[in-house]
């Protein structure tokens, strides 16, 4: 079956620095077979159709979700609502970070500053909740890497959360099993996390050094991507 199977990343990021990591969720995602197009959201690229495609995976972006200044976020909003609405075959939603926020967004949610007061990056603790110990079996706690300065604060409805944090209220939460939407990165290492994200905040004094090197060593201890990216490859294929 898997060779009838077609999914789409929704690219929401054009700085160059991340260009390399372009097709990082297909080489992390896909089987054999499968087909995996890439859509430039940031260049008014989006599918035709929701049932064009069996999933998506909305990525993270340096861009704010609440930035209505640019155009695209119009239209992206608009195809979320279309992927949940939706009485079609396929089209689950499989958002990360900004993508998360997004989603939230497009369905009446709130995103807003990180409640703790400044940028959080490096290794997060998730504590599940029951909904969600299911899929994760064995376990009720996944550290995953983060990097955002804002997060989801008010869930849109029908939503149900599967995760929260010290630092975000609503790591994971699903809507109307169609969308699986999720504030960490799974598909990113510690090592780029340091070299493009962390060295830039210190540079631009968006954290302070000792906030650096506490995020430098929590990004020493194990991760649980490789067991996240287990669950959301059997979500997006239903």
């Amino acid at each position: 079956m898997s060779m009838y199977r077609r999914f789409a990343i929704l690219r929401c990021e054009d700085a160059p620095k991340w260009d390399a990591n372009r097709f990082r969720w297909r080489d992390l995602l896909s089987a054999p077979g499968e087909q995996w197009d890439l859509f430039d959201v940031c260049g008014g690229e989006l599918p035709d159709a929701v049932a064009d495609y069996t999933g998506y995976v909305v990525t993270g972006s340096h861009y704010s979700c609440n930035d209505d200044s640019q155009t695209w976020l119009g239209p992206l909003f608009q195809f979320l609502r279309e992927c949940v609405d939706a009485d079609v075959p396929g089209g689950r939603v499989a958002a990360c970070c900004f993508g998360q926020q997004a989603v939230a967004r497009a369905l009446g949610g709130e995103v807003g500053d990180n409640p703790v007061g400044h940028f959080v990056i490096g290794r997060e603790e998730l504590t599940l909740h029951d909904d969600a110990r299911s899929a994760f079996v064995g376990t009720t706690s996944l550290a995953l890497l983060e990097s955002h300065a804002e997060c989801v604060l008010g869930l849109p409805d029908g939503a149900e959360v599967w995760a929260e944090s010290a630092t975000a209220p609503y790591e994971v939460f699903t809507v109307n099993e169609r969308v699986l939407a999720f504030q960490g990165h799974p598909e990113l290492t510690p090592q780029e996390v340091e070299d493009k994200i962390l060295g830039f905040l210190l540079a631009d004094g968006r954290l302070e050094g000792e906030q650096g090197e506490r995020a430098r060593g929590t990004m020493r201890h194990p991760l649980d991507s490789r067991r996240f990216l287990g669950v959301l490859r059997s979500f997006l294929c239903g």
